[in-house]
């Protein structure tokens, strides 16, 4: 992936991406949407460089640090792109994971009530800020 001298196409790109995943190299595929988004010679469109970047959080979801998820995504969560509630959604998940429920009731709550949420995440983030809410030792 390195050399100049190969060029991937995005579909080559992502079964490559889907081998490395099966085979439960999360760093290597992290890597791959690390290189891909970084290297302008694949001509991708900023969509297709955005869902790598987004890949890479919901992969980083299962190891990284809630700081290194959010750096990861911080062209995602401060653009109005298709992808930012997407992001945001990651970083409530990735404060659930590490037990900070306050914070990620607050996060869920937050995009849940942003009139510019796509319906299904402000639903879905509502659901999980409420189901937060009724946790004991939440409130």
């Amino acid at each position: 992936l390195h050399s100049p001298s190969i060029h991937f196409r995005f579909p080559s790109l992502l079964l490559y991406f889907l081998f490395k995943f099966r085979q439960r190299y999360n760093t290597s595929s992290i890597n791959v949407f690390r290189h891909t988004a970084k290297d302008i010679s694949f001509n991708l469109s900023k969509n297709i460089i955005d869902f790598a970047i987004l890949k890479s959080g919901y992969i980083m979801l299962d190891y990284a640090e809630i700081a290194n998820i959010e750096d990861k995504l911080s062209s995602l969560l401060n653009s109005q792109g298709p992808f930012s509630f997407y992001a945001k959604e990651i970083i409530a998940l990735a404060y659930y994971r590490d037990n900070r429920y306050q914070e990620s009731s607050k996060k869920f709550n937050d995009i849940a009530n942003d009139a510019s949420s796509p319906r299904n995440i402000a639903s879905r983030s509502k659901i999980f800020s409420e189901q937060i809410s009724s946790y004991d030792n939440v409130k």
